[in-house]
Parts: C-alpha cells; sequence; structure tokens
C-alpha cells in the first residue's frame, strides 16, 4: 500500500476503527469528545459484540459525531487516510495493527499507552496518555496544532513507520540477524 502523505488540515477530523466493546475504550472517547467547545467532527466506524449494543451508543449520534459499522479493506485505508488524527483509546492492547496501518498513512493518532503502544511509536511522541480522564486534553491538544505542525506530525510517524515497520526494512534486519548468527557459527 503506497499512498503519499497529505498534507493534514485543521478541520478537526478524527476517526476510531474498533469494535464497540467497553475495552476499547469508546464510551471514554464519546463522553470526552461530546463535552468538547471546539468544532471537531469524529467518524466512529467498528462492530456491535459483548457489551455495548446500538442503542448503548445511539445517544452519541449528532452532527458532529457519526457511528457507522465496521469499514474493510480499501475503504478504511481512505477513512484513516482522510482523517486529520485517529483515536485509539483502548484499555488493553498488545501491539494494535490499526496504528501500523495509521503510521503507514503518515496520520497522527492519539492512543492510550497500553500494551506495546509506547514501544511502537518513537520516543516523547506527544499523543500518548495513562488515564481516560486525559484523553479530553488530548484531544483539545491536537485540534490546536497548526497545519504545519500536523504536517510535521505526520511526516514524523510515516518515517518511523518506515524505518521500524516498513516490509522491505523488516526483510533487511531480518537477513542481517540471521547472516550475523551464519557468520558467528562458521
Amino acid at each position: 500500500r503506497q499512498m503519499c502523505i497529505r498534507d493534514r488540515s485543521n478541520n478537526n477530523k478524527f476517526i476510531f476503527i474498533s469494535n464497540y466493546i467497553i475495552e476499547k475504550g469508546i464510551l471514554d472517547l464519546l463522553d470526552s469528545f461530546s463535552g468538547m467547545e471546539k468544532p471537531l467532527s469524529l467518524k466512529c466506524y467498528g462492530g456491535y459484540s459483548g457489551d455495548i449494543r446500538p442503542k448503548d451508543l445511539a445517544s452519541y449520534q449528532s452532527d458532529n459525531i457519526l457511528i457507522s459499522g465496521p469499514i474493510y479493506g480499501e475503504e478504511k485505508f481512505k477513512a484513516i487516510y482522510d482523517a486529520d488524527c485517529l483515536i485509539l483509546p483502548s484499555h488493553n492492547e498488545g501491539m494494535p495493527l490499526i496504528l501500523l496501518e495509521t503510521m503507514s498513512l503518515g496520520v497522527p493518532f492519539i492512543a492510550r499507552s497500553v500494551g506495546h503502544v509506547r514501544e511502537m511509536i518513537y520516543e516523547n511522541y506527544p499523543f500518548l496518555y495513562n488515564r481516560a480522564e486525559e484523553l479530553g486534553e488530548m484531544i483539545q491538544t491536537f485540534s490546536s496544532l497548526s497545519i504545519t505542525e500536523r504536517n510535521a506530525l505526520g511526516k514524523q510517524v510515516r518515517d518511523h513507520y518506515s524505518a521500524n515497520f516498513d516490509r522491505s526494512n523488516h526483510e533487511k534486519k531480518m537477513l542481517s540477524i540471521f547472516e550475523h548468527d551464519l557468520h558467528n557459527k562458521w
């Protein structure tokens, strides 16, 4: 997948893509987002399973909050690419694929620092948080960034992805490990 990095806008278009379950932080996000004063928009995509049902999220739907079903493939990548920022408010993660997909497109993200999220991004990335209460502040801080700052952040996450997760770079790293082991054994 190769898309050129687009200039970020100052439209404050946020996106959430995950299952609608409490563990994924959807209610934390919607509660934080509902109280925002700045004109912001949030598009949520996911499937219902377990502890949250459509009627639980219906009251959050508004002019600036869209709650929709799951999206896949090209539709998902286009939705991420068109957003200014992805939000991953999960309470529990391993190494979330959605962050790799987001970084590959040069899209900044706000994420809760759980599991291996911190290890996936460069040191001092400014949009990681620890407690649900911090999410609203992260959204406000991101929405106040200039277009130049958003573009720089998008380039940094894309460069980090390319250096650490891009398939060809990953293959080179793996080959160098095996070559090193092979050389040292013989």
